[in-house]
């Protein structure tokens, strides 16, 4: 899924080892974007 917002373009996968730990990966274009994120 693609999220795009004022800070940034990101996009939430579920990654296979992610699928043991119930959890999702963020990914962003560009590092600054998930600093600004967090």
């Amino acid at each position: 899924m693609g999220l795009i917002t004022p800070i940034g373009f990101f996009s939430i996968v579920q990654k296979p080892s992610d699928r043991t730990h119930d959890t999702l990966t963020v990914r962003a274009r560009m590092r600054g974007d998930l600093a600004a994120l967090k």
